[in-house]
């Protein structure tokens, strides 16, 4: 009985923060929730991408842990719109890069991405910008790419998005274990910190952001 209820609460909270990261397959897989019923899910609402600052105010500040910095990510990757970019002329575009990886079958993942664009918006003149990393797609013809470019259109997310290539997954997918999983770089694609797993805000993004910039 003490398995079973440890096993429920897992499960409730990878629901609510993130899903197990899910990597192209070469034959189709079976999947709890294909990726086709998060598109036509009707009932599900995005956030607005907006907060007041008595909002972003009220979210809890990420602990971000220096530590974790250092490693350099070094790869060339195919975009969402069919570009082949190289990570040192992409890093090099910004002073923080924060690195969102997510999924087409991951309801976090959607949830935060209308605060993200939001965010790649509000902190263009910043010296910062965002990318993603579209763990689950590795072709922008595929249906699992197709699905992505509805989804980035629905939420706003209109941002760079990198595909799960052989090479991507090779050089920085290779310890992701969780997604939503970002990781903020530097001008030279080396951590700033620690990897953060999970879904989070606005306002506590955000605030993060902003301490890595002032550094």
């Amino acid at each position: 009985m003490k398995i079973r209820i440890l096993s429920i609460m897992l499960i409730l909270a990878l629901a609510l923060t993130g899903c197990a990261a899910e990597a192209p397959a070469v034959e189709e897989p079976v999947v709890e929730q294909p990726a086709e019923e998060t598109v036509s899910e009707s009932s599900f609402e995005w956030s607005t991408g907006e907060e007041t600052e008595e909002e972003q105010d009220s979210y809890p500040k990420l602990a971000l842990d220096y530590d974790g910095a250092g490693r350099e990510y070094v790869f060339t990757a195919d975009t969402l719109d069919g570009q082949t970019i190289d990570s040192a002329e992409l890093f090099a575009g910004a002073k923080v890069t924060m690195l969102n990886i997510w999924g087409t079958y991951c309801y976090p993942c959607l949830m935060e991405m209308p605060d993200l664009g939001q965010i790649a918006k509000d902190y263009a003149d910043a010296d910062f910008q965002i990318v993603g990393l579209i763990c689950d797609v590795d072709s922008p013809d595929s249906d699992t790419g197709a699905t992505a470019k509805e989804q980035i259109a629905e939420t706003g997310a209109d941002y760079t998005h990198l595909l799960a290539t052989t090479e991507v997954i090779k050089n920085v997918m290779f310890d992701v274990y969780a997604v939503p999983t970002t990781l903020f770089l530097d001008s030279e694609g080396k951590l700033l910190c620690s990897a953060v797993v999970g879904s989070n805000s606005y306002g506590t993004w955000a605030a993060a952001i902003d301490e890595l910039l002032a550094k």
